[in-house]
């Protein structure tokens, strides 16, 4: 039996890094704009569509699983990968905007 792969949103990638470097959902929260509670439940979503704990609680603070490493370094690279095709975009976009000016 085939298992499908999960699908996952800018938005996980962007939460794990936040709660990875920051440590403590509150400062992960304001990094992303979001209240704790709206992350805590974006978190437990995540956690909940992989079977598995991503961070584990000590106190406030986050301690990234085994699991959750390996989804932050990807994540880290997949996000630096958009981050890159935008600024090409961007770029582009700035080339046919002089085009349509001039």
């Amino acid at each position: 039996m085939r298992r499908e792969l999960m699908r996952l949103e800018m938005r996980d990638l962007r939460l794990a890094v936040a709660m990875d470097e920051l440590k403590t959902l509150t400062q992960a929260a304001q990094r992303l704009h979001l209240t704790p509670s709206a992350l805590s439940h974006q978190l437990a979503d995540l956690e909940g569509r992989l079977g598995a704990l991503l961070f584990e609680r000590s106190g406030r603070r986050l301690i990234a699983t085994h699991l959750g490493e390996l989804l932050c370094a990807n994540a880290r690279r997949a996000l630096a990968g958009v981050e890159d095709v935008e600024r090409v975009l961007a770029g582009v976009e700035r080339i046919a905007a002089g085009r349509r000016v001039g």
